[in-house]
């Protein structure tokens, strides 16, 4: 991610990347987590927005962070190649590993497995049901997370940018479609 919160800053985004050991512990440690980072940006005077820009698990784990709530200055969640019905991978390791990661488990792309029992919608401050603004941007050549696996009915606006789901965040392409998002909540066509 340090790329693109590289793009970020030069653009005049104040940036905090965050980062998560990506096969230990549980989705809902950083999620509870990343929910007290969130409200502490919010008892922050210097802060008048929050978006959250998260690549693959780390747009699960913002969907967690987000389900009881937004903070007044949360403002887009932007997914980038994110597992959102799960991970084929996952599922396989699930069943290949004699002792898979309880993170694995969570994210099989089964029915019943943590990720599919997201919300697909969060509450605001009030109390009062809505979607989330959210993007998705996804990779043309993914063979992690197929487009199939990201899309789900939450998500407001979706791109596709050319690459596979790491070399997206190395992309001028995937650059220009995140500051779009930021800025306004939509995609280049």
């Amino acid at each position: 991610m340090e790329p693109i919160a590289s793009v970020l800053r030069q653009e005049g985004y104040q940036v905090e990347n965050w980062n998560y050991p990506t096969f230990k512990g549980l989705i809902e440690h950083y999620g509870d987590e990343l929910k007290q980072k969130l409200n502490e940006y919010e008892q922050d005077e210097n802060i008048d927005r929050v978006h959250i820009v998260a690549h693959s698990m780390g747009g699960i784990i913002s969907r967690y962070a987000l389900k009881d709530g937004l903070t007044n200055k949360f403002h887009r969640l932007l997914m980038i190649a994110t597992p959102n019905r799960g991970s084929y991978f996952a599922t396989a390791l699930k069943w290949m590993s004699p002792f898979p990661s309880r993170m694995i488990k969570q994210m099989a792309h089964t029915k019943d497995s943590f990720v599919n029992q997201l919300p697909k919608t969060i509450e605001d401050n009030r109390g009062k049901q809505h979607s989330f603004e959210s993007g998705l941007l996804l990779a043309k050549y993914d063979y992690t997370v197929p487009k199939s696996l990201a899309k789900y009915e939450g998500i407001n606006v979706t791109a596709i940018v050319p690459g596979s789901h790491s070399s997206t965040l190395i992309n001028k392409k995937t650059y220009r479609q995140i500051l779009r998002f930021l800025d306004v909540g939509e995609f280049y066509e």
